[in-house]
């Protein structure tokens, strides 16, 4: 059995690294009445080894930590401390909220790369300042429009201060980044908060709030569903009781890719993911592809190591099929589902793909460019509803451009399919287009991703881990 290593989840770590800085915040004010006259003190540091998101956060925090701990004094006086978030919209959202809820005595000017800095922030810190907070962006930022580039970038100024909290409308039509950012940073608040869907709305990748919830609640704080919104409590001055160990489990995300090689190089023998939990007991809502890839043939068993996974000819539906599916839940793994349905010649039509403008590139864009230089097409519909609302959909016919089956169009029976040109592909400076496009440099080795390296933002093993798909080719009749 060959055994393909995964990262642990990066969306599961960040949410614990923030709850324990939170907790830490909480517990730092009790502070014995012999000691008042003593600062309060945050006793805690965060690995920045990890991948270049896990590791921009834990950088970042470390300096909010001296900051709240008047450790570091920036020397330029009254002008702001510049910080770092890298290219990640979780890590940049959730520190601006924790930011703005303490007053450290310095303001600090948030920086980022790539497609961050033109990523929606607007509905988060508009809230953040409704709430008394006092957080300024860019005005040319404020709606996510412009285009990247290379060069690090200031995004927001934050100023932060002791927040009352309360009840105020969140934007969760967008990102549930927004709603899970205010709600980790809400304890630390006076009031806590309480955060309103509006009128009929229902938050995108609910699966993602869900996890917030579930971590919150295992870290001590109180978290209350109602019915047009969620409240979190303040955690108060009487601090938390108990001890939270850090959940780790491999992440999901970047199995998706694993799945899509499976699926596209039908390979020989059994593979094991270790680590990856089955959606019964997992935090991550992209475990739910295991279901989805099934009926692209690869079957799943859950052990005590992990996911044991292999491409099984019986279980795939007939290539005729319409493969429909609602993505709403799991816009993460929409690139390498969509990789593996265009690379296998299939009929398919996914919704709920709105989100997808809004990623680290404009991924529907991003898979329609790169799959059209390998001759097969995909079409993107975005629908916009009187009422505010926004629908996206992504569909395939297995067509090429003559209206031709395109079938399994990048790999004959036995072998690889030859160029005639030199294809470049782009990433699109995206870890998950550049994940997504894998599978086809290994059937195809004349390929090449510009700018791949990349996948270090969440995956920095991965083509170390796909190359044993090299060795594995061969199982498709």
């Amino acid at each position: 059995m060959t055994i393909i290593n995964l990262p642990v989840s990066k969306s599961l770590l960040l949410r614990c690294m923030t709850m324990e800085f939170v907790r830490g915040v909480v517990r730092s004010r009790i502070v014995p009445a012999s000691l008042l006259p003593e600062p309060r003190r945050l006793n805690i540091r965060f690995d920045e080894d990890e991948n270049d998101d896990i590791g921009y956060y834990a950088s970042a925090l470390n300096t909010l930590t001296s900051l709240y701990n008047r450790d570091y004094v920036p020397s330029c006086g009254a002008n702001p401390l510049r910080i770092n978030i890298g290219e990640g919209g979780a890590p940049c959202r959730f520190f601006t909220a924790l930011a703005s809820s303490l007053n450290t005595g310095s303001a600090i000017l948030l920086s980022g790369s790539g497609r961050l800095p033109y990523r929606p922030l607007y509905p988060l810190t508009s809230v953040i300042n409704q709430l008394g907070g006092d957080v300024a962006i860019d005005s040319e930022l404020r709606y996510g429009k412009g285009e990247p580039d290379s060069e690090v970038k200031d995004i927001l100024e934050i100023r932060g201060r002791e927040l009352n909290g309360g009840e105020v409308e969140v934007n969760v039509g967008i990102s549930s980044q927004f709603l899970s950012a205010l709600m980790m940073s809400a304890p630390l608040w006076e009031r806590g908060g309480y955060f309103r869907y509006g009128e009929g709305k229902r938050p995108v990748s609910a699966p993602y709030i869900a996890m917030t919830k579930d971590v919150m609640r295992r870290y001590g704080f109180k978290v209350v569903e109602q019915a047009d919104g969620i409240e979190v409590k303040p955690a108060g001055k009487a601090g938390l009781t108990g001890n939270c160990i850090r959940l780790r489990e491999s992440d999901w995300s970047a199995a998706a890719a694993i799945y899509e090689c499976v699926a596209v190089v039908k390979p020989k023998g059994h593979i094991l993911l270790p680590g990856l939990l089955p959606p019964e007991k997992s935090l991550q809502g992209d475990s739910g592809c295991c279901r989805l890839f099934r009926k692209l043939g690869v079957e799943t068993e859950f052990t005590a190591e992990g996911a044991e996974i292999w491409y099984e000819p019986a279980i795939e539906k007939s290539g005729s099929e319409l493969f429909d599916a609602d993505m709403s839940d799991m816009p993460d793994i929409v690139p390498a589902l969509v990789g593996a349905l265009l690379m296998t010649g299939r009929r398919f039509r996914l919704c709920g793909t709105e989100t997808l403008r809004h990623k680290e590139s404009d991924r529907g864009a991003a898979l329609r460019e790169e799959f059209a230089k390998l001759g097969l097409y995909l079409k993107e519909k975005i629908i916009e509803c009187a009422d505010g609302k926004i629908y996206g959909e992504l569909t395939g016919e297995g067509l090429d451009e003559e209206g031709k089956e395109t079938g399994c169009v990048l790999s004959s029976s036995r072998g690889d399919r030859i160029f005639e040109e030199e294809i470049i592909l782009s990433s699109h400076g995206d870890h998950r287009i550049a994940m997504s496009l894998a599978p086809a440099m290994i059937l195809c080795p004349g390929l090449r991703i510009d700018r791949k390296e990349v996948v270090g933002k969440s995956y920095p093993t991965f083509y170390e881990e796909i190359r044993k798909f090299s060795s594995l080719k061969g199982n498709e009749k």
